[in-house]
């Protein structure tokens, strides 16, 4: 995985680090676990977009505070390089999922790849830009719910038809073809086998 694969990670989620973060792994200004770490001369780490916003505002000297900081005694901008080592031994650390069900811990360079995988991972029903109001939920349990839910899909998909003969009620040729276009979906969910090859492919589609 690239470094800016892995600074974008950082920054998207908020990863629980195991054992925690090490204090020589944090942000001098901000804190936090380093993201695109950099060092200056004087010993100090820092964030690149921290450290970035920190010159912006006019400040010139390291913020560390430290007397190495003092007896360095050179502007930020000249003292600073990208810590490529530290850099590595962070895409090196041990992160957990962020699907708050999953318990996996993962090296940060792999954690991706398991995202991409990870059966605990939440997601909405496919009907739900119809009206579906179940919460989202693991894979295991939205296979179940697309299998024991065609009857409500079914009917969420005829209502949004009917509505939209409703909205065009009164105009004579769209009326009749709306007619006709509902007459259709229910005779195309009268036949249970149709309908489960259509759940089955939605099944297949999110895995």
């Amino acid at each position: 995985m690239t470094a800016e694969k892995i600074n974008r990670l950082l920054i998207t989620y908020n990863f629980e680090v195991e054992g925690g973060v090490p204090d020589n792994l944090k942000c001098d200004l901000c804190k936090n676990l380093l993201v695109n770490a950099c060092q200056s001369r004087c010993g100090c780490r820092f964030c690149s977009k921290c450290i970035m916003e920190y010159v912006s505002r006019g400040n010139l000297y390291c913020p560390g505070g430290t007397s190495e900081c003092k007896e360095e005694n050179l502007t930020i901008c000249s003292n600073i390089h990208t810590d490529y080592r530290v850099n590595r031994k962070i895409a090196k650390m041990r992160v957990k999922c962020p699907e708050e069900t999953c318990k996996v811990y993962c090296e940060l360079v792999d954690i991706e790849e398991h995202l991409r995988l990870c059966t605990m991972k939440s997601q909405n029903c496919p009907f739900f830009v119809l009206g579906c109001n179940q919460p989202k939920m693991v894979i295991q349990d939205l296979t179940n719910h697309l299998q024991n839910g065609t009857f409500q899909h079914s009917k969420l998909i005829i209502d949004i038809i009917s509505n939209m003969r409703n909205d065009f009620f009164g105009l004579t040729t769209k009326e009749v073809e709306l007619r006709e276009d509902i007459n259709l979906i229910k005779n195309h969910f009268q036949s249970q086998n149709e309908i489960m090859m259509l759940i089955n492919s939605e099944i297949e589609i999110i895995k």
